[in-house]
């Protein structure tokens, strides 16, 4: 995450995001499957402190990923209140 982060910015950006998926293969793998299991991919950033480098850097990261990195579902909504006691019956 850190060598992605230090990638943001740069004029060749993209080039040096792909050399440091393949020098750090492993921790790209535990985060696939991290985010296969359901852990948002922007999750994976938050340890950087800055809002702005972490979208920039999982932006970066994205396309080296062998799995489907889409935000998390949000939970369904329950219905509440006179309509809500209907839909239970």
């Amino acid at each position: 995450m850190e060598a992605l982060a230090q990638t943001v910015g740069a004029s060749n950006a993209a080039a040096r995001a792909e050399l440091a998926t393949n020098w750090f293969h492993e921790e790209l793998a535990a985060m696939e499957r991290e985010v296969a299991g359901g852990v948002a991919l922007e999750r994976q950033f938050v340890v950087l402190g800055n809002p702005s480098v972490e979208q920039q850097a999982a932006a970066l990261l994205q396309p080296h990923l062998r799995v489907a990195a889409g935000k998390a579902a949000a939970p369904e909504k329950k219905k509440s209140g006179l309509f809500g006691w209907f839909s239970r019956k």
